[in-house]
């Protein structure tokens, strides 16, 4: 897999239950993107991988790569998941820190995990070990406020990520006009993959 080095990735963002597989043939249409991300897979000690993520993956319209986004907090399914999703054509797992929605932080997933970074660390440490291919994190720039992104910075500098997407926002903030972008101007000087 090649990406463009004479300008920026475009790539389409996920959003859960919008970027779907008719979504990516609508895109697809006008020009595909150079890398696409799956909705989320929720994943806890019990789940199995949704069949229209798995679909998605499988019928790509667009015929970039596609990374496959996980959600949640359970190690061992993590780790399971992971290693399934990559006999799928993935070309990486990428792990959500962002999701606002409160069930997901209810659950201590998603934007959940901003308020434990010894378990965000814990769980790219085991992520680390499974993925034998890309992996990225989709995070958000705190839970309540900016002070907690540099102790998530330094977790996510210790996992040789391979990308790291910043929603310059806080939880709190959910999708609030007001961004930081000066943040990720921060972790783009900190970490030592793309950002």
């Amino acid at each position: 897999m090649t990406f463009p080095t004479d300008r920026p990735l475009l790539v389409l963002a996920p959003m859960q239950e919008v970027t779907d597989l008719a979504f990516w043939q609508v895109i697809a249409s006008y020009g595909p993107p150079d890398l696409l991300v799956t909705e989320y897979f929720r994943v806890h000690a019990d789940s199995r991988p949704g069949r229209h993520i798995l679909r998605s993956i499988r019928e790509n319209p667009c015929g970039v790569p596609v990374l496959a986004q996980l959600i949640g907090r359970d190690i061992p399914a993590l780790v399971r998941t992971a290693k399934w999703l990559q006999e799928e054509p993935v070309a990486g797992i990428d792990l959500n820190l962002g999701c606002p929605a409160p069930q997901v932080c209810g659950k201590q997933a998603g934007g959940g995990l901003l308020r434990q970074p010894d378990h965000i660390d814990a769980i790219l440490r085991a992520l680390r070990d499974a993925v034998a291919t890309r992996l990225t994190v989709k995070t958000r720039v705190g839970f309540e406020g900016t002070g907690e992104f540099g102790p998530v910075l330094d977790v996510l500098g210790r996992h040789r990520l391979d990308a790291v997407a910043v929603h310059a926002r806080t939880v709190r903030e959910m999708y609030s006009p007001v961004a930081h972008y000066d943040l990720i101007r921060l972790a783009a000087d900190r970490l030592d993959c793309p950002v």
